[in-house]
């Protein structure tokens, strides 16, 4: 039942800690165990489920070397590194297509979509002085609606809004 157990691989402690990987965010450290001669930190961190490829260290690494019982040596690595999610932006490629890019021709203007807006405000009704009263008021407000009919026929808009603005009603006399 247990002959197709393997033993697991002898982890070295490093000098720097327990061999050990923690990402928080995209942002990282990893302590490796002694790696033989010629081995370097990639592997280490594929096992640890990271793309070596997309790991930017951000400090140099720190590195200790020491030599065992049967002369060959071991390297471990404390890095300090980020995780890249995707491809890095290459500057000098990018100004240079913005460059032989041409800017979008601005959209044609076309009357198919065009909107009145009627902003009504301080029609001064109530108030009785120089402006006269409601006979002057109403005669006012008559002169306006014949004026917008005009320009409706005119600029023959696709909607018209018409909006309060406020003030509409004075005090009463």
């Amino acid at each position: 039942m247990l002959e197709n157990l393997n033993t697991a691989k002898k982890i070295e402690n490093s000098p720097f800690g327990t061999p050990s990987v923690i990402i928080d965010g995209s942002k990282g450290e990893a302590v490796t165990p002694g790696l033989v001669e010629g081995q370097d930190y990639s592997e280490f961190l594929r096992d640890a489920g990271l793309d070596p490829d997309r790991v930017e260290l951000t400090a140099p690494p720190r590195i200790s070397r020491w030599q065992v019982y049967d002369g060959s040596w071991r390297t471990a690595y404390k890095l300090v590194f980020r995780v890249n999610e995707g491809e890095a932006l290459n500057l000098p490629l990018l100004y240079a297509q913005a460059k032989k890019a041409k800017a979008p021709k601005p959209p044609t203007k076309t009357n198919k979509d065009k909107a009145l807006v009627i902003a009504w405000s301080d029609l001064q009704i109530g108030k009785a002085d120089s402006r006269g009263g409601v006979k002057e008021l109403i005669e006012r407000v008559n002169a306006t609606r014949d004026r917008l009919i005009d320009l409706v026929k005119r600029e023959k808009p696709t909607r018209c809004v018409f909006a309060d603005v406020g003030d509409l009603i004075e005090g009463f006399t």
